[in-house]
């Protein structure tokens, strides 16, 4: 099972498993592939083979590796919440949904599954005309997310991104803060901070916002660009023009760019 979670492709668990009869070991003679069958293939192994696809490859590379996992075991809502992650990722966002549509309904038990599935349907509500639909998802899906794992930051990131976008910024500032709180991550604690603070400011008080992002980026210095951009927009909000103006020009050209397409 250890060989098959680390093995990529069949052909490079068949190589392994030749390699390990040609030292000697006491893996029975035979064909490979009728050695290969009676191995213990769980589905633990080829979920943790599949996390392995996703970390070793480019999205060229891992996509058709995870599709055919998909494929041998198309009721695996976790291997199919990791090519669907794979595919956000590489902003296919339609064949993600697809991907987790197919499975939807068995209502998996997978807490990953429900992370990616409203992150997923968030993303496209951005892009969408008529977004109701998605959101409603979205918003779902986050909820049971944190249902099944309440100690999961990213389960909270999910519900604060959906409130965000639908307007609902004091829940958002709310899952913002639980996800700080959750993270062991110091550098991820300051951007959750931050994007905990920017819903106080579109709550009506960026003065307040502002005050709070400074600090933070006093504690951050100039390495964590969100709070920096978060701290800048606040300021222009708030109308202190000049502070908002010294923090984005030390920004990056990318972050930069993000400010100003804020403040247009």
């Amino acid at each position: 099972a250890l060989q098959i979670a680390r093995a990529t492709d069949d052909q490079v668990l068949l190589q392994r498993f030749a390699a390990t009869k040609a030292s000697g070991s006491l893996v029975p003679n035979g064909p490979l592939l009728l050695r290969l069958q009676p191995l213990d293939r769980t589905k633990y192994a080829d979920g943790n083979r599949a996390i392995t696809i996703r970390k070793s490859f480019p999205p060229s590379e891992s996509i058709p590796r995870l599709s055919t996992l998909v494929k041998q075991r198309p009721e695996d809502a976790f291997i199919r919440s990791i090519l669907a992650d794979v595919l956000y990722r590489d902003q296919q966002y339609l064949k993600a949904k697809a991907t987790h549509d197919a499975v939807f309904a068995d209502q998996p038990s997978d807490g990953e599954f429900w992370i990616i599935d409203s992150v997923v349907h968030e993303k496209m509500a951005q892009m969408a005309d008529d977004r109701a639909e998605l959101l409603a998802r979205a918003k779902t899906s986050a909820a049971e997310a944190i249902r099944l794992n309440p100690t999961v930051p990213e389960a909270f990131i999910a519900s604060a991104q959906a409130a965000e976008l639908e307007g609902n910024f004091g829940l958002a500032e709310r899952d913002w803060r639980k996800a700080a709180e959750l993270s062991r991550n110091p550098r991820s604690i300051l951007k959750l901070q931050a994007a905990a603070w920017r819903n106080v400011g579109r709550l009506g008080e960026w003065n307040r916002a502002t005050d709070a992002l400074l600090d933070l980026v006093r504690v951050a210095g100039r390495d964590v660009s969100e709070v920096q951009l978060e701290a800048a927009f606040a300021a222009y909000q708030a109308g202190r023009l000049d502070t908002a103006s010294e923090l984005a020009q030390s920004l990056n050209e990318t972050y930069r760019s993000i400010y100003e397409g804020r403040i247009r």
